[in-house]
C-alpha cells in the first residue's frame, strides 16, 4: 500500500463545545489567556482490512493513535473593565478513503 492507495475525500466541522468563560476584566485593556490540551479521538471504520495499521499509516502520512492530543492557545484582544471571553472549539475532519488492494503472483 503506498499514497496512491490513501485518497482524501473532504473535511467537515464538528459542532462547537463550550471549552470555558473567562472574566471578568478587572481593567479596561486586560488581556485573557487560554492554554489547553485536548484529546481526540482517531478511528477507522468499513470492512475489515488485511494490512497493517503502520501500512495504513504509512500510506496516510499520519498516525492512527486512539487519542491525539491538540494544543489550544490563543489570546484575546484588549477587553473593557467588567468584559468576560467566552471559549468555544470545534474541529475540522479530515476523511480519507483507503483502498485495499490484492496481487497474487502465480509461477509457471
Amino acid at each position: 500500500m503506498d499514497n496512491k492507495n490513501a485518497k482524501y475525500v473532504n473535511s467537515a466541522y464538528g459542532s462547537y463545545k463550550h471549552l470555558t468563560t473567562l472574566g471578568l476584566a478587572d481593567a479596561t485593556g486586560e488581556y485573557f489567556s487560554i492554554s489547553e490540551s485536548i484529546g481526540v479521538d482517531v478511528s477507522l471504520s468499513g470492512p475489515p482490512l488485511h494490512v497493517g495499521k503502520s501500512t495504513i499509516e504509512s500510506a496516510l502520512g499520519f498516525s492512527l493513535s486512539a487519542e491525539v492530543n491538540v494544543a489550544i492557545t490563543k489570546n484575546s484582544r484588549p477587553l473593557q473593565k467588567g468584559e468576560s471571553i467566552i471559549v468555544d472549539y470545534r474541529f475540522k475532519n479530515y476523511k480519507y478513503k483507503v483502498v485495499q488492494a490484492c496481487t497474487i503472483h502465480m509461477d509457471g
